[in-house]
């Protein structure tokens, strides 16, 4: 992740409880200065004020030659277990090493005032084996005191509201070694479960980022405190890793599935970890509760489309509100595309979150080139198509109507007659080429007479088709496209060969015939006709 957010957790209290106090006193009471062969060691065990349960060790290290080290270490033992906490010994010194539990790197190292790394342990120096014993003990009683005590003196609010409230409070400025982060937390307008942290950091490179999401998105087994190197973060990622976290990083904005947000320390970022994971599933209602529960046939979920600006790229975009529908995109630079179809024609509806756009794609019934698109000048015949949203939540607004919306458009296409037939047929306009439908000479309704013809630069040709309706499966009509052109192909009832094709005054027979048709709802309404007219 390249966005980084970071804010500052206010400490709650300054005040230990009362059996942590008694542990942490005993075991302070127990860390001596120990004289080694070719140093001594002075160290002292304090409560570090700036954050709740943390504590501070102070090492001062002197060579025989005079020459002092200062080392601190702060860390909250609530964050460590008591199997973690051991006697060493060596040839050279004997110790207790406290460890945290799991990968988490707990312990700040401060070395000469400036903050330096975070590892996994503390040492605590003993001059002999017994001491080590009793601290050891000492130690233990703490970090099992602190486990039971600090998650429960965090006193965090129990409901979203006290849990918003709760962050928005706390989220502040902090500042490590000189480096200042600015930081506001603040709920969206209109959301409950949506909200937006806006942090600028200063130091060698200043970095301003406002961050949007809906903490219902978030995973809350994915929330995890971290530390690297000299800083501690908060990480976490969406459900299914789904890019729906917005970042606007210095004016550019992004899609992303996971955050990592530096924290002022250890504790902070500890404290972050419950609270994210407390307020992740009550979000998680709220989002759910605020989806829409549509209604078949009803077309509101098409008012989520609309104007919309992306990192300076400036989308116009209009649809009709009816199932038979007209959608048109213009983008900046880019040709308008525009696109006739039927909701009731459309599937599969799938949200597609790119680097910084939002999509939701659609395929035809049965892969059926139902879908009439223009883009520019070129004229062609589809079977995908593709909605353009400006955010997350116009989206899976728009996603939660789709499918009743063509649900509700489903209907059969009524058949014409045999006039209706001939005249959209006969009335399509093609380039170097005509097609005419009529009745064969005599005039018998059943017997049909279909002529193409085809004018090239070189040759023109003429084929003319002559069947009886009654010899038609109409069940067995196929749509197609070709280029620009829309295809209606019927065939004979067992695809024999009843149809007399003569080309050029040339008879031969044939199994099926092509009208070309300009509308898909024409395309449509000519199968059922001509299904209805084959069945008399």
């Amino acid at each position: 992740m390249k966005y980084f957010i970071a804010f500052f957790f206010l400490s709650i209290s300054v005040s230990f409880a009362q059996d942590f106090q008694q542990a942490f006193k005993n075991a302070a009471s127990l860390v001596k200065e120990v004289k080694l062969e070719k140093e001594t060691i002075s160290q002292e065990l304090l409560p570090q004020s700036s954050g709740l349960f943390d504590l501070l060790l102070v090492q001062n290290i002197t060579d025989s030659k005079g020459k002092s080290t200062k080392t601190e270490y702060v860390f909250n033992p609530a964050f460590f277990n008591s199997s973690g906490v051991a006697m060493k010994t060596s040839k050279t010194k004997i110790s207790v090493l406290m460890k945290p539990g799991g990968k988490f790197k707990a312990v700040s190292i401060i070395a000469d005032g400036k903050s330096g790394r975070y590892t996994d342990e503390v040492e605590f120096v003993c001059d002999n084996a017994d001491e080590a014993r009793e601290l050891e003990k000492a130690l233990k009683e703490v970090v099992i005191v602190a486990g039971k005590e600090w998650e429960s003196s965090l006193k965090m609010p129990e409901s979203l509201d006290g849990l918003m409230s709760f962050l928005q409070t706390n989220i502040k400025d902090f500042e490590i070694d000189g480096n200042k982060t600015s930081a506001t937390f603040s709920r969206i307008t209109g959301f409950k479960d949506r909200v937006e942290i806006l942090a600028e950091t200063s130091g060698s490179k200043s970095v301003k980022t406002i961050y949007e999401l809906s903490l219902g998105d978030l995973n809350e087994k994915e929330i995890e405190a971290e530390t690297t190197g000299s800083l501690a973060f908060l990480t976490g990622e969406t459900k299914g890793k789904s890019k729906y976290i917005g970042v606007n990083t210095d004016g550019k904005f992004a899609y992303d599935s996971d955050f990592k947000i530096p924290v002022s320390g250890a504790s902070e970022a500890k404290a972050l970890e419950r609270a994210f994971q407390k307020i992740i599933p009550l979000a998680a209602k709220e989002l759910e509760a605020r989806l829409p529960k549509p209604v078949a046939g009803k077309l509101d979920g098409l008012k989520q489309i609309a104007d919309f600006e992306v990192n300076g790229k400036k989308y116009s975009q209009e649809i009709t509100p009816a199932c038979v529908s007209n959608y048109k995109l213009k983008s900046d630079d880019d040709d308008q595309e525009e696109y006739d179809f039927n909701f009731g024609d459309l599937k599969d509806f799938e949200m597609k979150v790119g680097k910084d756009l939002i999509v939701i794609a659609a395929e035809t019934m049965d892969n059926l080139p139902f879908i009439e698109q223009t883009v520019g000048e070129k004229h062609s015949f589809a079977k995908k198509m593709e909605f353009h949203l400006g955010d997350v939540d116009k989206a899976r607004y728009l996603m939660a109507w789709l499918p009743e919306m063509a649900k509700g458009c489903k209907t059969e296409t009524k058949a014409g007659n045999f006039k209706w037939l001939t005249d959209k047929i006969n009335d399509v306009k093609l380039e170097d080429a005509n097609q005419k439908l009529e009745l064969q000479d005599g005039g018998e309704v059943n017997k049909w007479k279909f002529t193409q013809a085809e004018n090239g630069s070189k040759k023109s040709t003429s084929s003319v088709f002559e069947w009886n309706i009654q010899d038609i499966d109409a069940s067995k009509s196929e749509f197609t496209a070709k280029g620009a052109n829309l295809i209606l192909k019927i065939y004979t009832k067992g695809k024999e060969k009843l149809i007399k094709k003569t080309v050029d005054d040339k008879p031969t027979y044939a199994e099926s015939v092509e009208f070309i048709l300009e509308k898909v709802e024409d395309a449509k309404k000519a199968r059922s006709t001509i299904s209805a007219l084959a069945g008399k």
